[in-house]
């Protein structure tokens, strides 16, 4: 049961938080079908607002079958450890948000809006695995503290 609380819980609430975003920004922008191929980052949210359902599901496997071996792997370990895997989240994320932002960037409106694309997207990945780390760390706080020697916080 615990597993499957790692599993599903995390990219749940890290989805309804981008939900209540993409929600509130459908009041000022118009996130049909039609935008999505438009190269802008609002084309980015209305795909996300249409097909929500196969990115969760890519989410939940990924939560099952990397995610949480891995902080199961690096609950026990020192900070260096967390340290290196917090490094390689960025660098990964900056790995993919410079390949989205290069799809979708229109050479013609100059580098300044590719590079605001990577920053953009970068920020949005590191914030949904800040998210997920969190919900795993609260989950297992118990955990933690135990194997570190140290009293839970109150």
């Amino acid at each position: 049961m615990r597993t499957l609380l790692k599993v599903v819980l995390p990219p749940l609430l890290a989805f309804a938080v981008f939900w209540v975003i993409v929600k509130f920004n459908m009041a000022y922008h118009s996130l049909a079908l039609g935008t999505i191929s438009d190269g802008n980052i609002y084309s980015l949210m209305a795909y996300f607002k249409l097909f929500a359902a196969l990115p969760f599901i890519v989410a939940i496997l990924t939560q099952y079958l990397i995610i949480v071996p891995l902080w199961d792997r690096l609950l026990l370990r020192s900070y260096k450890s967390f340290l290196l895997t917090f490094v390689i989240t960025v660098l990964i994320c900056l790995v993919f948000a410079t390949g989205v932002s290069y799809i979708i960037w229109s050479q013609q409106q100059g580098i300044r809006p590719f590079i605001q694309f990577i920053v953009y997207f970068t920020l949005i990945q590191l914030s949904y695995w800040a998210i997920i780390f969190l919900i795993l760390y609260l989950l297992d706080i118990k955990i933690i503290h135990k194997a570190k020697g140290t009293e839970e916080p109150e």
